[in-house]
């Protein structure tokens, strides 16, 4: 039986330690060594909300990439459970596949519009990209 680990415990040993203050009971911390919390209750000015929202991939509008734009799709739509193009409901995964201008051009051009997405399995979204069959592993 491996656990609990270690030697056991008499009842003197637990005895000694029954009602004996924890070790860190009373101690503060330095002043200088507190974690401050200067946001607590405030906001920030529109100034520094708009170097947020340009830094932040999430907050770019509609230049997004690929991750960004996925996302938007997975929270308008849901994940997807079922393949548009066979209809098949039994697929291990199911993928969001890109169908707006230039899906084809390997490009970055993504949308954030839901309506230029298609739910597909595995097996559909790699033969609509034009990459082959799949690999072991990937359906």
């Amino acid at each position: 039986m491996p656990y609990p680990k270690g030697q056991k415990w008499t009842e003197e040993q637990k005895a000694k330690l029954r009602g004996r203050p924890a070790w860190n009971a009373g101690k503060t911390r330095a002043e200088d060594a507190r974690i401050p919390t200067p946001w607590k209750g405030k906001t920030r000015d529109d100034q520094t909300r708009a170097k947020i929202r340009n830094s932040v991939q999430a907050l770019k509008g509609d230049d997004v990439g690929y991750g960004a734009a996925h996302h938007r799709v997975r929270v308008a739509l849901g994940t997807p459970s079922r393949c548009e193009h066979c209809g098949t409901t039994s697929a291990a995964r199911y993928e969001w596949a890109y169908t707006g201008p230039g899906h084809d051009s390997g490009q970055k051009p993504y949308s954030v519009d839901p309506a230029d997405y298609v739910r597909l399995c595995t097996t559909c979204h790699f033969k609509f990209d034009g990459k082959g069959t799949v690999r072991r592993g990937d359906e």
